[in-house]
């Protein structure tokens, strides 16, 4: 059974509300009716990524919007965006966009000045 464009929404609406807290597969799995494993694969044929991914991914461009509209500290766009420390958020970051967020950030000023 494929994910239907609903399910996919309802998916995406649920990661978008809870995204500051832990999401795991079994979560999302429910929202759909099916279980965890069943769920991962339809979910990476439907979008190309694990849910893993999916949320991480969706996490890094949270916190790139907030790098580049706000003035909130680091460490808070990273508990914001769902990540538990600020090392991890700053190693995550680097790994998706390949600078950090400090640099992220400063670009973003420089470009707007």
């Amino acid at each position: 059974m494929p994910l239907t464009r609903q399910m996919l929404a309802r998916i995406q609406a649920f990661v978008h509300d809870n995204i500051a807290e832990t999401i795991s597969v079994e979560q999302l799995a429910v929202l759909v009716h099916m279980s965890a494993s069943k769920f991962a694969r339809v979910f990476k044929t439907a979008t190309g990524n694990p849910p893993h991914r999916y949320v991480t991914l969706e996490r890094v461009k949270l916190a790139r919007t907030m790098l580049c509209e706000e003035t909130i500290p680091l460490v808070d766009v990273g508990a914001r965006a769902g990540f538990q420390t600020q090392q991890h958020f700053t190693d995550v970051f680097h790994r998706y966009t390949g600078v950090t967020p400090r640099a992220c950030r400063l670009a973003h000023r420089n470009v707007g000045s």
